[in-house]
């Protein structure tokens, strides 16, 4: 049971270091778009999504990441990151970052919210099997995301934070 156990966090983490290399191989932005959310009802065209309540850090800014809670092996799944300034006065210079992208969201007010969505395409067992030497035919677990980090700068004081991680369950 415990080599089972070591054998499934293996193919894991080989799956997360493939699909980081699958992005960072690609032509910049060839997969990344940005695009409007529909902020009511966290959905679009019935897709279900997470509903992380994100990560405040201690200037009162909270980083949020979501994203669709199954896709789709080959297919395209959305990723939606938000940051919310709750505090008193303007953050500067606001940058997230995950392995997959990047985003600036400039400036962010007191009582302010800006969002971010893009998608990101989810291998294929085929592609695990050509890229890591995977022997299972079915795929390995959920995809696995760390959520994104933030900086920003307040009072001349660049300050950064991390938002929570995401899970995306694939289907064959």
């Amino acid at each position: 049971m415990k080599r089972y156990l070591i054998l499934i966090v293996i193919i894991v983490i080989i799956a997360i270091v493939g699909i980081s290399a699958v992005f960072l191989l690609q032509e910049p932005g060839k997969n990344i778009t940005n695009m409007t959310i529909n902020s009511t009802n966290n959905s679009t065209n019935g897709v279900e999504f997470t509903n992380h309540k994100g990560v405040t850090d201690e200037n009162n800014v909270t980083v949020t990441a979501n994203c669709q809670v199954s896709a789709l092996q080959g297919t395209d799944a959305v990723i939606i990151w938000t940051v919310t300034n709750n505090g008193k006065q303007t953050i500067k210079n606001v940058r997230g970052v995950d392995q997959i992208g990047s985003h600036n969201f400039g400036d962010i007010a007191p009582s302010e919210t800006k969002t971010y969505r893009f998608t990101t395409k989810i291998p294929t067992n085929q592609q695990l099997k050509a890229d890591f030497d995977v022997q299972s035919d079915s795929w390995p677990g959920p995809l696995w995301i760390g959520g994104f980090g933030l900086s920003y700068t307040l009072d001349g004081i660049t300050f950064s934070t991390n938002a929570n991680p995401m899970e995306i369950q694939v289907k064959v």
